[in-house]
Order: structure tokens, then sequence, then C-alpha cells
């Protein structure tokens, strides 16, 4: 029966995809046995089954292996290239020729760019010119060590004292270098030899070295012989660096120039000691002025920089309350921005020794939330001292404003990648350290540059018939002439005795002229002694007979650290330092911008052994600029006293006993007339006091008590008492 209305295609679709499916499923099991289409492709056109794919792996690897033993393979035809044809058709073709030509291990030469014609000479070739250190200046500092020092650099024990703190005085001499006249030089000769070629120099030349030699003076003012200045620890020996006992050949030269470049800051610009209190270390050029401005700190410039100290600690604790915190301090008026962290002598701090026992994890957290209240009691102390400071300042007339909290702008000599190029920079700075120096002692430096010869190697390159010096090429180095001596550096004493006053009662009842050993003279004196990076201070009145002996005063706050049981992460932030970086950044201490320092007229070096007019540690050298002083933590964080010392953690000691061989013999008093002292400028006598001293080895010694603490060496001494105890400033 025919259906209406539905053809035949509709009728049996089915049975048509039904089949096409069948076919499709007969095809892909025939191709599965006639077109292989599992066997793998192993190389060379060859295909396998999966299960011979192993078989054939192991059979090319027996080969490989055959191949590589086989003791004489066959070699393949060498196709020796035609320079003579290659260079001719390069010649001809002018067009396609480089602009730049290559030089081995150096930087191309420009063609048909500016050019600088030398005289042509047909002398001897010209030696390797140095440039000469020029404006000398020296500067020495005390410091506090890292105490973690000696297990990085251990040549530092033989400079540290035997037990902590580890108070360390050194020189520090500055100079600079004129690279622009240099590159003239080998550009356009000196006129009576032949430039070296400029082929050779412009591969690299680099400063290898800065070498000095001291002297010291004598008791007489004389000089010592010259002595050069051992290597300070932990600078950079490119000899060692290379593992090298002898004289470098030509090729490890070249590594040498290499290595000298990139350690360029460190081998003309070394750090000084790692550093964890006192005044941060600077260059003589910033640390003159910075310490003419510190003699002239008045009341207000010293609530300046409390408060520049107070800003920094809110901000650190802050900080380690909530390291994801960036919150500002609540002062009462807009505040300065952080500071950056300077590192002790651009160095990071290490991890140390990692302590050999575990807390548990309540401990720890119970340790934690100790922490977190003590951070908090400190925030909270220093803020109320923040305001009381700000308040005084507005109580003098010097309100907090806005320019008081500008950012602190980076120092501008810390761009040392586009300055420190010899050939290339106008002039840069260079220094060195120094030691091995005595307290107290006077002592003058002269420097000289070791740079690497460029003609060394290049005997095939020189005429002797010419006149070349042959020696030339037979020396690495190229070592500069010695520059001017500079002027003479005193070393500062870790000690300091200056006399108050003496007793004007005694005076009285002696009369002019009295005998010595008669009345019952007195002097009062202030003792100032170099203790954890400042000098600390202690009084006393002395008798003839008596010796200098008293106790100075030392802030709380101050840990000394067994380095075997606390890491110096640990000891870092105990002492109020950044853990990552070392010191912090505090500001300008309220020093007086604009004043000019002045040579004062009349100095008085106690003792009067000294015969130049010299401020501890430094030289007279007049500057304007208003430096950046940087401070680290005078007085440390004194944790809660609920809480016990980490193990290994002990506090310094509060005073220290100080004890000088030195004797007062007699105070005696002169007559002085002088103009204008009296109503209405009429001469009158003034009486004038002597205080005669017999120190170790019997010398006598004569001292004015009324000049005794007029001079730049207890303005100095005193500043470094203040800022290493701010809260004795009003003293």
């Amino acid at each position: 029966m025919k259906l209406k209305g539905i053809s035949t295609i509709e009728q049996h679709v089915e049975k048509i995809v039904l089949g096409v499916m069948v076919a499709v499923l007969l095809g892909v099991v025939s191709a599965q046995f006639v077109l292989e289409p599992n066997h793998v492709d192993i190389g060379g056109g060859r295909k396998v089954s999966p299960d011979k794919v192993f078989a054939e792996l192991d059979r090319e690897v027996n080969t490989l292996r055959a191949a590589v033993r086989n003791e004489n393979p066959a070699l393949p035809d060498l196709n020796t290239p035609d320079l003579v044809r290659e260079y001719q058709q390069a010649l001809a073709n002018g067009s396609t020729l480089p602009r730049s030509l290559p030089i081995p291990l150096g930087v191309g030469v420009t063609i048909g760019g500016e050019t600088e014609t030398a005289q042509l000479i047909s002398g001897p070739i010209m030696p390797m010119p140095a440039p000469v250190p020029q404006q000398l200046l020296g500067y020495s500092t005390w410091v506090t060590a890292d105490p973690y020092i000696i297990d990085e650099a251990p040549e530092y024990a033989a400079y540290l004292p035997a037990l902590q703190p580890y108070d360390i005085v050194g020189v520090t001499v500055e100079a600079s270098l004129e690279g622009a006249k240099l590159a003239d030089l080998l550009r356009t000769g000196d006129g009576t030899h032949r430039p070296i070629p400029a082929t050779w120099w412009r591969s690299g030349v680099a400063v290898l070295d800065i070498v000095a030699e001291r002297q010291q003076q004598l008791p007489d003012g004389a000089w010592s012989p010259a002595k050069i200045v051992d290597r300070f620890p932990g600078s950079i020996d490119l000899l060692q660096r290379m593992n090298l006992t002898a004289e470098p050949s030509p090729i490890q030269l070249r590594e040498m120039v290499s290595q000298a470049t990139s350690l360029v800051r460190e081998i003309v610009q070394p750090p000084f000691v790692p550093q964890i209190a006192g005044p941060e270390w600077a260059e003589p050029s910033r640390a003159i002025p910075r310490d003419s401005q510190l003699m002239n700190m008045t009341g207000v410039d010293r609530l300046r920089f409390k408060r520049r100290q107070l800003l920094a600690d809110i901000r650190r604790l802050e900080g380690e309350l909530d390291p994801n915190r960036q919150q500002q301090p609540r002062s009462t008026t807009p505040d300065r921005s952080t500071a950056p962290f300077v590192s002790p002598g651009g160095r990071s701090p290490s991890t140390g020794r990692e302590p050999s026992q575990r807390t548990s994890p309540e401990r720890d957290q119970q340790a934690e939330q100790r922490r977190v209240a003590n951070l908090t009691r400190r925030i909270e102390n220093a803020q109320s001292q923040l305001n009381d400071v700000e308040s005084e300042l507005a109580k003098m007339g010097f309100p907090v404003t806005t320019a008081d909290n500008q950012p602190t702008q980076p120092d501008p000599t810390q761009d040392f990648a586009s300055r420190l190029d010899l050939l290339n920079a106008e002039s840069f700075k260079v220094w060195i350290h120094d030691l091995n120096v005595e307290p107290g002692g006077v002592y003058r430096y002269r420097l000289r540059v070791k740079l690497n010869n460029p003609i060394y190697g290049k005997e095939t390159s020189l005429d002797a018939a010419a006149g070349d010096n042959m020696n030339l090429a037979r020396q690495p180095y190229a070592l500069g002439s010695w520059s001017n001596w500079s002027e003479p550096i005193l070393v500062g004493e870790q000690t300091y005795v200056f006399m108050a006053a003496a007793d004007e009662a005694m005076a009285r009842q002696q009369g002019i002229g009295a005998a010595i050993g008669s009345g019952d003279a007195n002097v009062s004196a202030e003792v100032y002694h170099m203790y954890y990076g400042h000098y600390r201070r202690g009084t006393m009145t002395l008798r003839p007979g008596d010796t200098v002996m008293t106790d100075v005063r030392v802030p709380t706050g101050l840990y000394l650290f067994d380095t075997q049981k606390v890491t110096r992460q640990d000891a870092y932030t105990l002492l109020g330092l950044n853990p990552n970086t070392g010191t912090r950044q505090t500001g300008t201490p309220g020093l007086n911008p604009g004043r000019d320092w002045q040579e004062p007229s009349d100095i008085f070096i106690p003792g009067d052994r000294i015969p130049s007019d010299r401020i501890p540690g430094r030289q007279s050298v007049p500057d304007d600029r208003v430096p950046t002083q940087t401070q680290t933590p005078a007085t440390g964080n004194p944790i809660d006293v609920s809480e016990a010392l980490p193990d290994g953690v002990t506090e310094a000691p509060q005073r220290i006993t100080i004890s000088i061989d030195s004797m007062l013999l007699e105070v005696v008093k002169l007559p002085i007339t002088l103009q204008g002292t009296g109503t209405g400028g009429i001469e009158q006598a003034r009486p004038i006091f002597y205080a005669y001293f017999q120190s170790e080895g019997g010398l006598i010694e004569r001292r004015r008590p009324d000049l005794d603490r007029s001079g730049p060496s207890y303005g100095l001494v005193r500043a470094s008492y203040i800022l290493g105890s701010p809260s004795a400033a009003d003293e």
C-alpha cells in the first residue's frame, strides 16, 4: 500500500543513515590494518609500530655510543676560505662596510663622527698618565661598630676593643680626581711624546686602587717617616678577588678592569665601619660643615632636633606595630615625610646566627602580645613628648611650620653611576679610611691613584729604535704622582677633661701673687668619655693632690649582645634600628641655616701640646652649605621594665668610672688689665686663674679654666654629649 504524500526517500531515510554509519565504521576498522596510522615516526622517514619503538631507540643509542668510542672517526672535508678574494670583494663594495670598527674586548670607534687629531710626534710613546688627587680634606670620627662585623670581616678584630661596645675611631681622607683632564691628555697627547693609540685605552681605563701614606706628628712638632696606610677591612682587593698571587697577564688585566668598572664605588668610595650608634658617618666635605653647625646649636635647635627624632621614632614604631600600615605620626602640625633609611657604610645587615632554642606557638603568641603592648606604650609616650616639644617651640616663638615638614631631598652625590666614570666625569670624589690611629694623635696624609696601563703587553707594537721605553709594556699598572700632604688632622680623644671654674673665694683669701700650695684651692671640672657612640659627661671638684677620677652617666636603653645567642635582626630591633637597613635618617637636627662658620680667633688646646689650632677630627674649612645631619639612635629603645631581657642581651651600665693619671698641683691667680671691662669702659684688673697639673711621665701642664671651654673642642664634645642624651640639653 502506497502512502500518500510521502516520498521514497522519506520512507527509508533511517536506513540510509544506518548504512552510512556502518560504512564509516568499516572504514575506520579497515584503516587500522591497511594504513597503520598508529606507527611512530622515528626519523629518517622510518616508522615503526608502538611495540618496536624502544627497540629502535636502543639500536640508535648503541650506534651513537660506538661513534663516540671510535678513536679514528671519519673527518669531514674542510672548506678553506679564500680570504684574499673576500677582502677584495668587500673593498670593492665599500658601501656595505660597517661604520663602526669593533675592538676586541672594548668599545667600538665611530667612523665619520667628531675627530680629535693629536699632534704628530715621532718621539717615544707617552707613558700612561694618572691623575693626581687634589683638594685633600681629612676628618676623624668615633662610632660604635656593629658587634657582628667580625663574623663578616675578621680583620676588624685587630682594631676593635676587647669588650663591647665596640667604640672605634678612624680617619677619612677625601680628594677629587679630574677625569676630564686625563681624557683630554690621552686624546691630544702631552706635546712631547707620541700619544697612546686610542684603540688601546678606549677599551677601558679604571681606578684599581687608591694608595695612601701618612705621617704622625711627634711631640717636638716634627713628622715621622711616611708609612703606607693599611688596607681597610672589607675593602676590595682585586688581586685577591681574582685569586692572583702575582702580576696579572694582559688578559687577566682586562678582566680586572672590567671588575673595577663594576665595583668603582666600593673601590674609590669605600663604606666606613658598619655602626649601631653615633653620628652617621659622612665624607669630610659634608662632615666638616656639619660639625661647624653642631658647635652653634641653640636651645631651639635642640628642640627641633628632638622633634625630628621623635617623628622618626613614631614612624618606625608604628611600622613595627603594623608593617602593612602607612600611618603618619599624629603631630599637631603637618609633619615631615618619612626619611629614607641609610645602611651603615652602605651595607645591609645580615640575619646573624639563629638561636639554638625554638619557642612553642603559645609562647610566641604571648611574646607577640607583649611586643604589641610595649610598642603601643612607647608610641603613646613618644607622641606625648612630641606634643610637649611642639608646644615649647611655640612658646619660644618658633612654631612648627609647613617648611619644617618638607621631605628630605636625596643627596645628589649619591648618583654614582653617572659620576664615577673616570674618563667621562669632570671630577669626582675619592676617599680612604684609616683605623690604625691613636686617639689624640695628629696625622697628615697624601694619596696617589693606581690605574691599569693600556700599554701593558704591547711590546710588539713598540719601537725601541724610536726611543720607546720597552719597560712600559711590562708594567700592568700606572701609578700617579703623590698628592700634596693634607692639613694636620687631630684625632678626637676618648676622654676629655675641661676646667669649668676656679674657687674665687680662695683667690680673695690668697691675694694676687700668693705662693703655690697656700690656701684652700679647688677647681671644678667636666669629664667627657666616649661610650656607645657619644661622649658621656661627669663632673667633679679637684683640690691640690687630687687625681682626675669621676663617674660619667650613661643613658638607659643601651644594650650589649652575645652574638652567639642573639641574631643581628633582634639586636637591631632592640636598639631601635631598622632590622632591614641598619640605621635611620632623621634629617637636619635644627641647625641654623645660613650661618657662616668662622674660625674662632682664640683657640685653646688643653695642655698646649698641639702646635696647630685644630678641632678634633676636622680641618678648618669654611663652608656655608647647610648639611643634612644623620643621627643613629642616641639612647636606644628601652623595653618595658616588666619584661625580662632576652637571653644573650645585657643592658650597659648606667655609670662608668673614669680615672686619668693627672694630679692637680695648685691653682693660682695672676693680675691682668683688660680694656673696657668696668663701668664706662674704665680699665679694671680682673683675676685670671691657672691650674697646674702633673700628668703621666711628670709633664707639667698649665690650664686656664676661663678658656678651657671656649675652644671648638669643647663645642664638638658638648654637642656629641647632647645628641647622645637629648634630655641633657637643658643642663
